[in-house]
């Protein structure tokens, strides 16, 4: 059946002038989505202003954290400075128990009853002047501590407004979110008409093929030339569709990442406010209470030593040290027995399990002491002595079974940070706490008795040592290295944690105690 030329000239007419208008529609659609992707750029450079102001009242409240912790230690300060006037006025005390004592034996001898009675009113005047300083630094105390407190609700507006702006910023990341589904939505339908575009494009060519096959006349050899023309015309607009199509593609992945990076940084500001509120209920605990928790203890012992120098250059790191003695070995007795060790005996520490790291660099160290020391003589409980603070010491720790030298450290202070001694934590042993304190030799019942009638709670407090290291004695350890013997480094597959449960202390603990 023959097909007539004009007819199907004006249907491919037709058919061109209906993807024209197509291709219109497509066009107006990519100018309505790029429009969007304005829109959604405009959104994200406000969102990132916002990001920017929320930074600059998270650094705000850091520092109004920074003022609320040196106000604490101001107040610590001042509480120990009371804590001494009051025992200097419980001395001035007795001393006039014992003035009156004096006035009693002396009722006979009136010129010398009068002369006590004078120095007994010269005492009462200097404990009047006494009593109104101390009454004077009890009011002082009473407004730093109202200070403090004052700090603290200003903290948790802060914390409350910090809160709001995280609410809104969800908000905002929600709505981003609805209209980058959006925009997904409406590239999917520009894809669907592309397609169909290119199908139509295909039906459009192959009966344009078959007209040329069929033509006849040079008047349709000219139209069919056009109409190729058109065709070739229509098949570049479709490749610039599908350039147009790539680029927002792209703009979509670059929204999509911006997205995730608001998200990450908005976790991240969330973690370092709940870090910041549990510092700042830490501090708060401690002005009300005097007593810090073990677990708070932790955060404060950490802040202190992560300000630390993180790396030493001297220091080989901890996994290439060997160990220089077996667990059994008397430390002091293998120094002693080598020229060259024997001068380093003053300044040996050696505290088995009674130290944990710092970190798991395995570079700073904390220890532990109990605060107070028993006497069975007496009955009776001290201060116990300190490890000597500041002169560099070269320690020595117990791993698994052998000893290892581990560099040279300075001993830092830390009872400022818990004024009156912590619990100590669960890797320390029980047990060397006890020995450390004089009760060693007690049997169990009995030194349970003798803690409870020292301390009400039942708990021999600890107080807390940071050990920085500060450098390595390579004359010491090769020394030391020489004389171990043979002694070899077992080999340890997982890393203990550094506050953690120590399962083989804890045995040991519970065994011998």
């Amino acid at each position: 059946m023959d097909i007539d030329p004009g007819q199907a000239i004006q249907e491919l007419l037709k058919a061109f002038e209906e993807s024209r208008t197509r291709v219109q529609n497509l066009e107006d659609t990519l100018a309505a989505e790029r429009e969007a992707a304005a829109v959604v750029a405009a959104e994200r450079a406000e969102e990132q202003e916002q990001h920017n102001h929320l930074r600059e009242k998270y650094e705000a409240l850091k520092t109004t954290q920074r003022e609320l912790k040196r106000a604490l230690s101001e107040t610590n300060a001042a509480q120990a400075q009371l804590v001494a006037d009051t025992e200097a006025y419980q001395e001035h005390a007795l001393e006039l128990t014992e003035a009156k004592a004096g006035v009693d034996k002396a009722l006979r001898d009136l010129q010398a009853r009068y002369e006590d009675l004078k120095l007994k009113k010269t005492r009462k005047t200097n404990n009047s002047s006494e009593i109104e300083s101390l009454t004077a630094e009890v009011g002082r105390l009473t407004v730093e501590l109202a200070k403090a407190t004052k700090q603290k609700r200003c903290a948790e507006e802060s914390y409350r407004k910090l809160d709001k702006l995280y609410n809104e910023e969800l908000e905002l990341s929600d709505g981003f979110s609805k209209r980058y589904d959006q925009l997904s939505v409406t590239n999917k339908e520009v894809m669907k008409k592309y397609i169909a575009l290119e199908k139509e494009s295909s039906t459009l060519k192959e009966v344009l093929n078959f007209f040329l096959k069929t033509r006849r006349h040079s008047k349709h050899s000219q139209m069919c030339d056009d109409l190729k023309a058109r065709n070739l015309k229509l098949r570049e607009e479709c490749r610039t569709l599908q350039t147009r199509k790539d680029e927002t593609e792209k703009t979509c992945i670059e929204v999509i990442g911006a997205a995730e990076k608001i998200h990450k940084d908005d976790a991240q500001l969330r973690a370092t406010i709940d870090t910041l509120r549990t510092i700042t209920e830490a501090l708060w605990n401690r002005v009300q209470n005097g007593r810090v928790p073990t677990a708070v203890a932790r955060i404060l012992y950490d802040a202190y030593m992560d300000a630390l120098p993180s790396s030493i250059h001297e220091r080989p790191d901890f996994w290439s040290l060997q160990p220089i003695a077996k667990i059994d070995t008397n430390l002091r007795d293998l120094l002693a027995s080598d020229p060259v060790c024997e001068g380093f005996l003053e300044r040996l520490v050696y505290l088995p399990m009674r130290t944990v790291w710092c970190s798991a660099a395995r570079l700073h160290v904390l220890a532990f002491n109990p605060t107070h020391r028993y006497h069975p003589k007496r009955d009776s409980w001290t201060l116990a002595p300190d490890i000597c603070v500041g002169p560099w010491r070269e320690l020595f720790l117990d791993v698994e079974d052998s000893i290892f030298y581990v560099g040279t450290y300075r001993v830092h202070d830390l009872r400022h940070l818990c004024p009156g001694g912590t619990p100590a934590p669960a890797a320390i042993s029980t047990l060397k706490i006890y020995h450390a304190a004089n009760l060693g030799t007690l049997e169990p019942d009995e030194r349970t008795k003798v803690i409870k009638n020292g301390f009400p709670s039942g708990i021999l407090d600890t107080n807390c040592m940071g050990l920085e290291c500060v450098g390595f004695n390579h004359v010491l350890y090769d020394s030391l290295l020489r004389r171990s013997s043979g002694t070899k480094r077992e080999v340890q597959e997982t890393e203990p944690e550094e506050w953690g449960t120590d399962a083989k202390r804890l045995r040991m603990g519970s065994e011998e105690v």
